[in-house]
This record gives C-alpha cells, sequence and structure tokens, in this order.
C-alpha cells in the first residue's frame, strides 16, 4: 500500500468569462471606479455633513440604549428631531 500526495489546489480564479483573476488586491483598498464615486460623493458638501452627522447620532444612539435604556434614546433622537426642526 502506497500513501500519495494530494493534488495541488487552484489558487487562481475564473471569472465567468474563462480568465484567470489574480486575487492580488488588497481587501479594502477601493478600485478606481469607487475611489472616484468617494471623491464624487465628498465633493457633494450637503450630503458629506449630512452623512457625519448620521454617524455621529447612530454611534450615540448605540452608547445611549444599552447605558440608559431605550426611552432614553428615544427621548435623544426625538430631542433633536424637534429641535432641529425649528430652523
Amino acid at each position: 500500500m502506497t500513501i500519495t500526495a494530494p493534488q495541488p489546489v487552484e489558487t487562481s480564479t475564473q471569472s465567468p468569462l474563462g480568465v484567470a483573476v489574480p486575487a492580488t488586491r488588497h481587501p479594502f483598498q477601493p478600485s478606481p471606479l469607487n475611489r472616484r464615486r468617494w471623491q464624487n460623493f465628498k465633493a457633494n458638501r450637503r450630503g458629506y455633513v449630512a452623512f457625519w452627522i448620521f454617524m455621529v447620532l447612530f454611534v450615540v444612539t448605540l452608547f445611549a440604549v444599552p447605558r440608559s435604556g431605550i426611552r432614553a434614546a428615544t427621548r435623544l433622537v426625538a430631542g433633536l428631531i424637534r429641535t432641529s426642526s425649528d430652523w
């Protein structure tokens, strides 16, 4: 009885068109198209500022719920909405 080594595993992936695609790109590096989209989004000043306001409120509510209960988080969001509509 002889033991043989397993066959080597294929390291490149195949696209639907059949062309080998090497996995060399860093997973967190955006593609040129996504980099351009992010630049366009940042150029839209109102949308970019609204995005960061939303992110800050999201993080605040993440910490507000476990610390003081769901009622306090809803009061915080309701108070912010009420005061921002006075503009």
